[in-house]
């Protein structure tokens, strides 16, 4: 049997309505099934082309005039929805407008792209802008890296002091909401010295006061001297009684000695044993009177000079005053000239 075209018009209504579909009367069983698979095929063809010429555009001004209104439950719907759909490569941006009883909210028609451009609502309804309110918002605030630099600053200065080589270990500080400071002031918390483990506290003076504590850990690496022998009461010192160990100079003695001058020439007022750190307290200057020791008095007064003996009751190096007890049983002060004399000034 010879397969008659299907008008046009009877694929369009299969498409459309397929229950209301009426075939010509005289048509085969065949011919009607026949027909009915070629509709179902023409409607189910479609090319990209024709869909995308199906595409209705919304123009600018056909968005601007279509207020959409909602509930106050439907937004977060809608906003899920909205996420889904994609807008034509060419379609121009568009304001929105979503209310409801508490929430208002607008779609910039701007690049998206620009983070800075989109607003933030208020409970006032007041809009801010996300990058200007965070940067305010950071500025106001003080920075610790600031306070980690003055800190680290301000110990160096101290070890300055000391020959060795010195590190510094800082603890972040808890800043909490401490404004923005033009004038910060470190020091140290109790004793002004060094110690392997301190608080340095510091002091905000403009423009808002504040105070903050901040813990570190400081070692200076360097030399000191020991005895490399047993050096006896009353004997000068000299190189070969000194030898240099290496150690973080933080956890020596504050008196140890650190250079061989500070030791060499000068007299051990009492017995250093062997390996022992040797302190500035255990020297005397040659030119020192010890505690006890039997010295020339020398007494001046306008128009005269009188000399005299005595016992020393205090030991000093010379330019220190000192007391004396004289022959006669007379307690005088004076400045120690040398290990032998104490000049008295009438």
């Amino acid at each position: 049997m010879q397969k008659l075209p299907v008008p046009l018009i009877f694929i369009t209504l299969a498409f459309i309505m397929p229950g209301s579909l009426v075939w010509p009367q005289g048509a085969s069983a065949l011919e009607v099934t026949v027909r009915g698979i070629e509709a179902r095929a023409t409607a189910s063809v479609m090319t990209q082309e024709t869909a995308q010429a199906m595409a209705t555009v919304m123009t600018r001004e056909t968005a601007q005039a279509t207020a959409i209104v909602m509930t106050q439950e439907s937004v977060q719907a809608a906003t899920e929805a909205a996420t889904t759909v994609q807008a034509p490569p060419q379609a121009t941006p568009a304001v929105m407008t979503i209310s409801s009883a508490k929430t208002s909210a607008a779609v910039m028609a701007t690049d998206p792209a620009d983070p800075t451009m989109l607003p933030l609502a208020s409970d006032s309804g007041q809009l801010k802008t996300g990058t200007a309110a965070a940067s305010t918002s950071a500025k106001q605030r003080q920075d610790s890296v600031d306070i980690e630099n003055i800190v680290r600053e301000f110990l160096l200065d101290f070890a300055s002091r000391y020959k060795g080589q010195a590190r510094i270990d800082i603890e972040t500080p808890h800043l909490g909401n401490h404004a923005s400071c033009d004038d910060m002031q470190p020091q140290l918390s109790g004793k002004q010295a060094l110690r392997a483990r301190m608080t340095v506290t510091v002091r905000c003076v403009v423009p808002a006061p504040w105070v903050v504590h901040v813990q570190a850990s400081m070692s200076i690496e360097g030399g000191f001297y020991v005895a490399s022998r047993t050096i006896q009461a009353g004997s000068t010192v000299n190189q070969n009684d000194l030898v240099m160990r290496v150690g973080d100079l933080l956890r020596v003695p504050g008196d140890a000695v650190l250079s061989p001058e500070s030791a060499i020439g000068f007299i051990a007022s009492q017995r250093i044993p062997a390996g022992t750190t040797i302190k500035s307290r255990m020297l005397r200057s040659p030119g020192s009177v010890e505690r006890g020791q039997m010295v020339r008095t020398e007494v001046r007064g306008p128009g005269f000079v009188a000399n005299g003996e005595g016992k020393a009751l205090e030991s000093g190096a010379p330019g220190t005053r000192i007391q004396v007890k004289a022959n006669s049983g007379q307690i005088i002060t004076g400045i120690v000239l040398d290990a032998h004399t104490v000049r008295v000034l009438m």
